[in-house]
């Protein structure tokens, strides 16, 4: 069902999914909204498994996924499936762009990503591509707030 419909169209019913489920306050249709955005974007991401857009999409939802879905590791390859994309030439990514699929939202990200798992020297260094990468982009301008807590 899902292939016939535009990439475009999918991530923006994943990403209103998951916000209609932040304003639920039954927790078990929260629950299952969450869930029903989970299984959009997997499905998506195993039908277009080289596509930029699904990758980033679905990595910013798993970092802001609650522990109990499981999906942090998911996240964690597609932005590091990303990083070597992006630095082997794979996919052209702008310096910046207006929404989030550029350089510096994708180090950014990254950089959150390893600081979760604790990885503060790669954390760093993701934080510092990202503000290089534009120094007016807003994931730049966070990037070197993060940094000088890190610092």
């Amino acid at each position: 069902m899902l292939k016939n419909v535009c990439k475009a169209t999918i991530l923006f019913l994943v990403l209103l999914t998951c916000l209609i489920s932040s304003r639920v306050a039954h927790i078990f249709k929260k629950q299952r909204y969450v869930q029903d955005g989970i299984e959009k974007i997997e499905r998506t991401a195993t039908d277009n498994p080289a596509n930029l857009d699904v990758r980033i999409v679905r990595a910013i939802t798993y970092l802001e996924l609650p522990s109990l879905f499981r999906k942090f590791n998911v996240g964690l390859e597609d932005i590091k499936t990303l990083i070597n994309w992006v630095q082997e030439g794979k996919v052209s990514v702008p310096n910046r762009e207006t929404f989030f699929r550029d350089k510096s939202s994708i180090y950014y990200y990254a950089g959150r990503y390893f600081l979760k798992v604790n990885q503060i020297g790669q954390a760093k260094e993701m934080f510092i591509k990202s503000s290089e990468s534009s120094a007016q982009s807003p994931f730049a301008m966070a990037s070197r707030k993060r940094l000088s807590r890190l610092s």
